[in-house]
């Protein structure tokens, strides 16, 4: 072989053609330092159409699709003084491999990006004659196909793996979840796990990245200036209203209820009504208001993040509410609510700056979807009780995306998202929701909170998984 370092991957079957295997290995010679040794190897039932610098090897009898991947540790196949890394063939190469080949432990490879505690196998780096003992316990073990494939096996053999998204900050990206509509940008890396896949992806850095003599970069000349310019005045209006803001709250024995617009909701009428009869606090979210207007059942409050001018529709004209409300929020919405007003801070680039001269206490929430900002909004009013309905983050079978009509979101784009042998459909602040509310979860559980998730979806599905390991916390 030529060289140390060994660029591996597996084609098996007929999903990935040829080309994923020269376009992957077209995008390593792109992003590897100039001049630098390398052995590009496929492992694969079918070698038609390979470029000739890709060496093969073929699978072993009765390996199907990822459990190939498990054959790469047989003793043999790398040998000591080797560097490898492995690729799956739905990745994209972004930018300079550089700082990765420099890797010198043990081994490593992703975290899930739905599994914050789980491994991710499509990128795998280790040196050669090591790691035997993952294909041979597979082999004693006589070779089970356990539920979540490959990954889930190594995470078995191989506790206390190193990280990539730790050793290398912001240089691996997942298309569904990082990179709406851009990956962040240092990106190296970015996994098309799911759909849609390169070849059938329509955004246009990916096409011109993903060829035969694509590109080394992508183009990030796209301006949010406007939008940024925008929303930092949003800022400044609200900070000069004379609206109280909020203030953090001691913990106490109260129940939150916040109401999404997932399409579960219609099914969770009556519970949500009974809440409201055991004197529970309801959150409205956004246009959940009008939901539950229409059916009858008093909120307490109403909560809005980032809203545009278009969204001063969603304001309830209830005086008995308090409006808990974004300073990101268009002057509109402000203008437009009657009733008790409390003005709240995201942690956004750029906010501290706005603060120099204003010494009130301020209460900064994180989170990128109203729905997250609401679970940190009751947990800083001191709810450690919280209730979660229409925090789907899906589609239903029917392909609607919320309870009711919400014509601003019909053209989202929607992705397949495959999770415990379920399949899911997904806009991508869905999906980037759901992954914030796993980090988030974790926190408050830690900290003395009960989530309970009600209806059907993505959330709902993600939230079972965590309560296997979190006894009694998480419903």
């Amino acid at each position: 072989m030529t060289g140390n370092l060994v660029i591996a991957c597996v084609k098996w079957g007929k999903r990935f053609g040829h080309c994923y295997v020269n376009i992957l290995y077209d995008m390593v010679l792109r992003h590897l330092p100039q001049g630098c040794p390398f052995t590009f190897m496929c492992f694969t039932d079918n070698p038609e159409g390979l470029h000739p610098a890709i060496m093969t090897q073929a699978m072993p009898d009765g390996l199907t699709g990822w459990w190939n991947k498990l054959y790469l540790f047989r003793e043999g196949i790398f040998t000591a003084g080797q560097r490898v890394i492995y690729f799956d063939l739905d990745t994209l190469i972004t930018g300079s491999l550089e700082p990765i080949i420099r890797y010198q432990g043990t081994f490593a490879l992703l975290r899930d990006f739905y599994r914050p505690n789980g491994y991710g196998s499509g990128v795998m780096l280790w040196p050669g004659g090591t790691c035997y003992h993952i294909w041979s316990s597979y082999e004693v073990a006589g070779r089970p196909m356990l539920a979540g494939g490959d990954q889930i096996w190594i995470e078995k053999t191989c506790a206390g793996a190193d990280i990539l998204q730790d050793l290398f900050p912001n240089m691996f990206a997942s298309y569904k979840t990082d990179c709406n509509p851009l990956p962040p940008e240092d990106t190296r890396v970015v996994c098309f796990h799911g759909e849609p896949k390169q070849d059938n992806c329509d955004a246009q850095w990916v096409r011109n990245i993903w060829k035969i003599g694509g590109t080394r970069r992508i183009n990030q000349n796209i301006s949010y200036k406007t939008g940024e310019e925008e929303r930092l005045a949003h800022i400044r209006h609200a900070i000069g209203l004379p609206h109280p803001w909020l203030e953090r709250v001691p913990a106490h024995e109260l129940h939150a209820v916040l109401i999404g617009g997932g399409p579960s909701l219609n099914q969770s009428i009556e519970e949500i009504r009974n809440h409201r009869q055991q004197g529970h606090s309801l959150f409205a979210i956004n246009n959940s208001s009008a939901w539950l207007k229409e059916h009858g059942i008093n909120f307490d409050a109403h909560v809005m993040f980032h809203a545009r001018i278009e969204h001063a529709s969603f304001v309830p004209s209830d005086e008995n509410i308090t409006h808990y409300y974004s300073s990101t929020c268009h002057p509109d919405i402000f203008e437009k609510a009657s009733g008790k007003i409390v003005v709240w801070h995201p942690a956004i680039p750029g906010i501290d700056a706005l603060f120099k001269d204003d010494n009130r206490p301020k209460t900064l929430l994180e989170g990128s979807t109203a729905g997250i900002q609401a679970i940190r909004l009751a947990y800083a009013l001191g709810y450690r009780n919280i209730h979660l309905y229409g925090f789907d983050s899906c589609c239903n079978d029917n392909g609607d995306h919320h309870a009711y009509q919400q014509p601003e979101n019909d053209k989202d784009r929607i992705f397949d998202v495959d999770i415990h042998d379920r399949n899911f459909s997904a806009a991508s602040w869905m999906i980037a929701q759901t992954k914030e509310f796993v980090g988030l979860a974790d926190t408050m559980i830690a900290e003395g909170c009960m989530i309970t998730v009600y209806g059907d979806g993505l959330q709902l599905t993600i939230a079972a998984q965590m309560a296997q390991s979190l006894t009694g916390s998480l419903a």
